[in-house]
C-alpha cells in the first residue's frame, strides 16, 4: 500500500524556474553534431519535454546539456525543478501520449544518444576524476578502456598533440574553470 507522501513528510520540493536559470556545463565531454542537435530538437518538438535534466546546487547541468540546448532552441521557457529526498527516483510522466507516441519517443530517446559522442577532453576528465578518488567503473569505464583512452597510439606524438592544441586558443580546467594557453612543452 502506497502512503501519502505529504502525510509522511517525504514529498519532494518542486519549483518552476525560467529555463534561462539553468547553466550549461562548460566541462561537458559529450558533443553533438548538427544532425544530433536537430534530432534532439525535433524529438522535443514532436513529443514535448519528457527527459529530465540533472543539475547541481548551483543549477549547473550535470546531465542533459544537449536536452537543455534543444529545449531552448525549441522555445521551451520553463523548467520544473524537483528536489527529491534521498532514495527517491524522479519519474517524468507523460499521460497524454498514445502507445505509438510512447514507443516512438523511446526509440528517439535512445537514438539521440547514439548520435552524440565523447569529446577529446574525455581522457583528461576521467584522469582528473580518478585522481580525485572517483571509481571509473561506477561511471561506466573499465580500467582497460581508461588505459586505451589515455595511452596514445603509436602514431601519436607529443609534436602531433602540440599541433592539435595550437588550433585551440585556450584550455579550460574542468575542475576550477581557469583558462590558460594551450601549450605542451616539447
Amino acid at each position: 500500500m502506497m502512503s501519502d507522501p505529504d502525510q509522511n513528510g517525504d514529498a519532494p520540493h518542486v519549483t518552476v524556474i525560467p529555463i534561462a536559470d539553468l547553466v550549461p556545463d562548460q566541462a561537458n565531454v559529450r558533443v553533438r553534431d548538427e544532425r544530433a542537435k536537430r534530432t534532439l530538437q525535433a524529438s522535443l518538438t514532436q513529443f514535448g519535454p519528457a527527459r529530465s535534466i540533472v543539475v547541481d546546487g548551483r543549477n549547473v547541468v550535470r546531465a542533459g546539456n544537449g536536452t537543455l540546448e534543444a529545449a531552448e532552441a525549441a522555445g521551451v521557457t520553463e523548467a520544473v525543478v524537483v528536489e527529491p529526498k534521498p532514495g527517491q527516483l524522479v519519474v517524468v510522466k507523460r499521460g497524454d501520449w498514445t502507445a505509438t507516441e510512447g514507443q516512438a519517443y523511446s526509440i528517439a530517446d535512445n537514438r539521440t544518444t547514439d548520435l552524440s559522442e565523447f569529446s577529446d577532453d574525455l581522457p583528461g576528465m576521467l584522469n582528473w576524476l580518478q585522481d580525485d578518488g572517483i571509481n571509473l567503473e561506477v561511471i561506466g569505464f573499465t580500467e582497460e578502456e581508461f588505459q586505451e583512452l589515455i595511452e596514445p597510439d603509436s602514431e601519436s606524438s607529443i609534436a602531433g598533440d602540440q599541433e592539435q592544441l595550437d588550433d585551440r586558443d585556450k584550455v579550460k580546467c574542468p575542475a576550477c574553470g581557469h583558462e590558460f594557453a594551450a601549450r605542451i612543452p616539447i
